[in-house]
């Protein structure tokens, strides 16, 4: 189990730093080459812990006395309970602009909601897989 979340952990700073690499070229982009990112490393260490959170809570999918729901809940929560305040403490969203709040939240469950379809779907390609195999034994 130790070497399961060690490599949910590493996976997850992984997947938080091309989400952050792609977010600040979008930016750039959009602001014509003028954007000038505050302590880097304190955005980018950030944006690891946050995948982080986000991949080792979903370790919660293993367990099957859970019900999805609760396991969704669950994930959703902790990812959240780590995300939000570092987002507000590197200024990834303005406590001053309500809208901007409601925008970048809007934002991160998207790309949540994204991911977690993504892997309902290579999840159930996968399940398909092993279910031919194991009726193709029975037939045997």
């Amino acid at each position: 189990m130790k070497k399961l979340i060690g490599s949910y952990l590493i996976f997850g700073a992984t997947w938080g730093c091309v989400i952050f690499v792609m977010t600040f070229i979008l930016a750039d982009f959009m602001s014509d080459g003028a954007l000038v990112i505050d302590n880097f490393t304190a955005n980018a260490v950030g944006a690891m812990v946050t995948g982080a959170a986000f991949c080792v809570s979903s370790l919660v999918y293993k367990i099957d006395s859970i019900v999805l729901w609760l396991k969704v809940v669950i994930n959703v929560l902790v990812g959240f309970g780590v995300f939000l305040p570092i987002a507000f403490g590197l200024g990834w969203i303005s406590i001053e602009s309500p809208s901007g709040i409601i925008i970048f939240v809007a934002i991160v469950v998207i790309l949540f909601v994204a991911i977690a379809f993504g892997d309902y779907l290579i999840n159930g390609r996968d399940a398909k897989k092993i279910n031919a195999k194991l009726r193709k034994q029975d037939v045997e």
